[in-house]
């Protein structure tokens, strides 16, 4: 046997889920009926896209009656204004008295302050409007439909849900205090490399490590889906032999070299192994 240059890796095996890399579930600010869902399942959306919305009838009967409340309390306000410069005037020639005078500029501060109260909680309830409107937050796609028109949309209760439709792996593995897993590592199935190994979560399921790989080709499978991965842990490059060509002994281990006719022992180290290949040095120059 002639020794061969290569490349020699190490996989370790594990047992992967497909999923989301961002997933959420929408829902509203407000309660209400569902009016109508512009969606279906498996439908790509774009980022700002109008989802759901939510029946407004109320929302907007309160708005019209504050308008209504702030055109005469406008009314109100102007015929304070017109007392007060008045009042104003006649104080000026001596006609009445500073108290008359301050009592009709506490009025007029008054409806002034009432007016600007209503205009406040009319520019309210029109930001709540768009509570009502359930919007795309990101491009994605729509998960699964959870209310239909006519139901009732409580406060905080999911309308539907959607993901980015960008897969990631997620698997688990025991903690050992030397642990073979980390970051940047590739990660392959059926020989072919799939992503690598972003993040290691600092925290355990249990009593077991979860591991966050990203997809870097996409993977024909749907979310939730189990998949064999395989994650390359060592690489090395250089002189490879069969297994059954190195000798295991009690004070070492060797090759048996070929030269001028007979074998001797050449001490040797293996650096990496797998189930009929070894890689060793030093690499011997004989067969």
């Amino acid at each position: 046997v002639k020794v061969k240059q290569g490349t020699m890796q190490s996989r370790v095996p594990f047992l992967a889920q497909i999923v989301s890399d961002k997933s959420i579930k929408l829902s509203t600010k407000l309660a209400g009926y569902v009016e109508k869902v512009f969606v279906e399942e498996a439908q790509k959306v774009k980022k700002g896209e109008v989802l759901v919305r939510i029946d407004a009838i109320e929302l907007n009967s309160n708005i019209d009656a504050l308008k209504a409340t702030l055109n005469a309390q406008r009314n109100d306000l102007e015929l304070a204004k017109s007392i007060y410069a008045r009042n104003k005037k006649l104080y000026a020639i001596g006609g009445l008295a500073k108290e008359q005078l301050d009592i009709s500029d506490v009025s007029l501060k008054s409806k002034s302050s009432i007016v600007e109260n209503t205009k406040q909680k009319i520019a309210q309830l029109e930001h709540q409007l768009s509570y009502l409107q359930i919007v795309a937050p990101f491009d994605g796609e729509i998960d699964a439909i959870l209310l239909y028109e006519g139901d009732l949309a409580a406060s905080g209760k999911a309308i539907l849900s959607m993901s980015n439709a960008k897969q990631k792996l997620l698997f688990s593995y025991a903690p050992v205090k030397a642990s073979v897993i980390k970051k940047e590592q590739d990660v392959f199935m059926e020989d072919e490399q799939v992503g690598y190994v972003k993040s290691i979560y600092t925290t355990s399921q249990n009593g077991l490590i979860t591991a966050e790989v990203t997809v870097t080709k996409e993977i024909a499978l749907p979310t939730g889906s189990s998949v064999n991965i395989e994650v390359l842990t060592n690489e090395a490059k250089g002189c490879i032999v069969p297994s059954d060509t190195v000798l295991h002994k009690k004070e070492s281990t060797f090759v048996m070299a070929y030269a001028e006719g007979k074998f001797s022992p050449t001490k040797i180290t293996i650096e990496m192994q797998d189930a009929n290949r070894m890689l060793i040095t030093p690499c011997p120059k004989t067969p």
